[in-house]
C-alpha cells in the first residue's frame, strides 16, 4: 500500500487472530461508522491528549520551581520531567498489547487511575529522587498507557475521515500546552507546587471517565467461537506473536520513519523544559515565560486542523508536509540561544508549536498509512518505546551541557541538529513513496 492511500478495514483479521475462526464470524461486510459514537471517542482522545501532552509541555514551569525549592542543579531537576515523558513512551508496547487483549476502554481507565494515585503521592516528596519515582516513573507510565488506545479507537471508527478525526482529538495536546502552563503558574502561586500536584491528580482521574467511552464498534465484535476453535487460535497466536510484532520493519519506509521519529523525540523535550529557563536568563520576565509555552499550544491547535484537513486529499503527501515542518523547526531551534526579547521568543514558540502540532497530528496517521490498520498499534508502540529512550536522555543531557558550559548554546544546537536529521529521514520516506508512485504510473501507462 502506498503512503497516503486509504486502506479498507478488514473484518475478520481484526476480529480474530487466525483464519481458523473466520468461518464462525457473521457473514457481513465490515462497515466503518465514519462518525456517530466515534465523535464521542474523539472527545475522549481530546482530553487524554490534553492531560498527557499538556502536562509534558507545562513541566518547564514546575522545573523552575524544583530548582529553587530543592536547590538542585539543572541536570537533577530535568530527570523528573524526562522520566515522566520517557516512561510514558516506554510503556508503548505494553499499552499496545493491553489494547489488543483488554480493549481501549479498560487500558485507558487503568492507566489514568495509576497516574492519579502517583500524582497524589507526589505531594509528600522530600527530594528530587522521590519525585523521580512518583511523578516521573509511576505517573508517566500511567499516562503513557492512555496514548495508544486513544489513537486506535479513532482508527476503528473512521476511515475516510481518519486524518481529520485524529487531528481533532490530538488538538487536546495543543490545548493542554496552551492552557496548562498558565494554570500551573496560577496554581503554584496559590497553593505551591505541592498543592498543584493534588489538583493535577484530580485531572488525571478524569481521564478514566474519558476511557469509559472508548467502546469497540459493533462491526469489530466477532460471534462467540466454540471453545476448541478459541484454543487453536490462542496457540497459533502465541507461536507467531514475536514474528508478527517485528513485521512492521519489513517496510523500509517504516524503518526510516521510525529513525526520524527517534531523532525528533531527542529534540522535543529540550525547548519545552529548558526554554523557560533560557528566556529568564535572556531578560524575559517570569510571568511572561508561561505565555511562551502557551503560544506553542495555541499555534499547534490553530495550524493542526487545517493542515490535517488538507492532508486527507489524495494528492497531498503527509510525509512531505511533516518533513518540511521538521526542517523548519530545526533551524528555529538552532537560532533560539541568540534571542534576547519576549517577541523573539514568541516567534520561536509559534514555529516550534506549529511544527510539533503537525508532527503530533500526523504521527499515528502516517504509521497507519505505512503498516496498515491491523498493525497500527504495533507500529505506534515501537515509535513511542524508542522515543521513550530519547526523551529520558535528551533533557538531562541538555541540562548537563548547561552545567558544563554555563550556557544553553550547546543544548539548543544539539536539539536543532536532531530536528533537522528527523526532517531528512521523513523526506526519505516521501522520496521512496514518490519513486514507487512514478514506477506504478509508468507501468500503467505502458499497459
Amino acid at each position: 500500500m502506498e503512503l497516503g492511500e486509504k486502506e479498507a478495514l478488514p473484518d475478520a483479521d481484526l476480529a480474530t487472530s487466525d483464519n481458523v475462526g473466520q468461518v464462525f464470524l457473521e457473514k457481513k461486510e465490515a462497515t466503518v461508522p465514519e462518525g456517530g459514537w466515534g465523535w464521542v471517542c474523539v472527545l475522549g482522545r481530546f482530553y487524554t491528549h490534553f492531560l498527557l501532552l499538556g502536562s509534558m509541555s507545562a513541566f518547564g514551569i514546575i522545573y523552575i520551581e524544583l530548582i529553587d525549592y530543592f536547590h538542585a542543579n539543572r541536570t537533577e531537576a530535568a530527570w523528573v520531567g524526562s522520566l515522566a515523558g520517557g516512561l510514558s513512551m516506554f510503556v508503548g508496547p505494553l499499552s499496545g498489547v493491553m489494547t489488543e487483549r483488554y480493549g481501549c476502554r479498560l487500558t485507558t481507565m487503568i492507566g489514568a487511575t495509576i497516574a492519579s494515585v502517583a500524582l497524589f503521592s507526589s505531594w509528600f516528596a522530600n527530594g528530587i529522587v522521590y519525585l523521580c519515582i512518583t511523578y516521573g516513573v509511576i505517573a508517566g507510565s500511567g499516562l503513557g498507557l492512555t496514548f495508544i488506545p486513544s489513537a486506535v479507537i479513532i482508527f476503528q471508527y473512521f476511515d475516510k475521515k481518519r486524518g481529520f478525526a485524529s487531528a481533532m482529538g490530538s488538538t487536546g495536546g495543543g490545548m493542554g500546552a496552551m492552557l496548562l502552563p498558565l494554570v500551573y503558574t496560577e496554581l503554584i502561586k496559590a497553593f505551591g507546587w505541592r498543592g498543584t500536584m493534588w489538583i493535577i491528580s484530580g485531572l488525571a482521574l478524569n481521564a478514566a471517565v474519558c476511557g469509559a467511552v472508548f467502546r469497540q464498534p459493533d462491526y469489530l465484535k466477532p460471534r462467540k467461537l466454540p471453545r476448541e476453535v478459541e484454543d487453536v487460535n490462542k496457540n497459533l497466536t502465541r507461536t507467531r506473536h514475536l514474528q508478527d510484532f517485528f513485521s512492521v520493519f519489513k517496510d523500509i519506509r517504516f524503518s526510516f520513519f521510525a529513525l526520524g521519529t527517534l531523532f525528533c523525540y531527542f529534540g522535543y523535550g529540550v525547548p519545552i523544559v529548558h526554554m523557560p529557563d533560557l528566556a529568564l536568563q535572556s531578560g524575559v520576565r517570569k510571568d511572561e515565560v508561561a505565555y511562551l509555552l502557551s503560544i506553542m499550544g495555541i499555534v499547534g491547535v490553530v495550524l493542526r486542523i487545517p493542515v490535517a484537513w488538507v492532508s486527507d486529499f489524495p494528492f497531498v503527501s503527509r510525509t512531505l508536509i511533516l518533513g518540511v515542518a521538521l526542517l523548519l523547526c530545526g533551524v528555529g531551534t538552532l537560532l533560539c540561544p541568540f534571542l534576547t526579547s519576549f517577541p523573539a521568543f514568541a516567534v520561536y514558540s509559534a514555529v516550534q508549536g506549529g511544527c510539533m502540532g503537525i508532527w503530533g497530528a500526523f504521527l499515528g496517521v502516517i504509521v497507519a498509512d505505512i503498516v496498515g490498520l491491523k498493525n497500527t498499534n504495533r507500529g505506534i508502540g515501537f515509535l513511542i518505546f524508542s522515543g521513550g529512550v530519547a526523551t529520558i536522555i535528551s533533557s538531562p543531557l541538555a541540562g548537563w551541557m548547561y552545567d558544563v558550559t554555563d550556557n544553553y548554546l550547546a543544548s539548543f544546537f544539539f536539539a536543532g541538529a536532531v530536528y533537522i536529521a528527523s526532517g531528512v529521514c521523513t523526506l526519505v520516506v516521501f522520496c521512496i513513496d514518490y519513486h514507487h508512485n512514478r514506477q506504478a504510473s509508468h507501468k500503467n501507462n505502458c499497459t
